[in-house]
């Protein structure tokens, strides 16, 4: 739910930030949505618009904790497994009718996150509390890895940019562990 959250915060700022620059004319602009259905044929109403792909998730290792944390639930003292960072790489896809206005939406993408590319509760109020961060970041691909990443959707290629976006964290309150007491059997000499 956490990366469906924060994909859905992001379109939404987007969307502010193209109808505060473009007005209101241009409605919902950005979706969330892959290009190409299951069948390989165009999805369903994402014509003239900007997509946001998952295309990958990967976690942050750097300053990863392997140490289960301690924390109290219903008076007793138990471990939680410790919280995962993800990275989600989004590909921004301008599927507009004419390719100059994809080139433009492209543009409107890079200049909104060159503008504000760290979200937090205290930049923005609507992000969920689940969040405490979010750090977009362009992600520059070779044109191999274009190549590729244009036929693992199974679309042609549209103009489009790929963003990291970092911290997103997940933490579950699911315990794996109860401390127990240890009773050892007296031992007489």
């Amino acid at each position: 739910m956490i990366i469906y959250q924060a994909l859905s915060f992001l379109k939404n700022q987007l969307n502010s930030y193209l109808k505060f620059q473009l007005g209101d004319d241009y409605g919902d602009t950005a979706f969330i949505s892959n290009p190409v259905g299951q069948d390989g044929s165009a999805a369903p109403d994402t014509g003239d618009r900007i997509l946001l792909t998952l295309t990958n998730v990967e976690e942050e290792r750097i300053g990863k904790t392997q140490i289960p944390t301690p924390k109290t639930v219903n008076g007793r003292e138990v471990r939680v497994h410790p919280e995962i960072k993800l990275n989600l790489y989004i590909l921004f896809i301008a599927n507009r009718n004419k390719y100059e206005e994809s080139l433009k939406f492209i543009s409107h993408v890079i200049t909104f996150f060159q503008g504000k590319h760290v979200f937090t509760p205290q930049n923005s109020p609507d992000l969920d509390p689940q969040i405490s961060k979010l750090i977009a970041e362009l992600s520059t691909v070779s044109y191999e890895q274009l190549n590729n990443l244009w036929g693992a959707i199974g679309a042609k290629y549209m103009p489009s940019v790929l963003y990291k976006v970092r911290m997103l964290t997940v933490q579950s309150d699911m315990v794996f562990d109860h401390p127990t007491e240890i009773n050892l059997p007296e031992i007489s000499l």
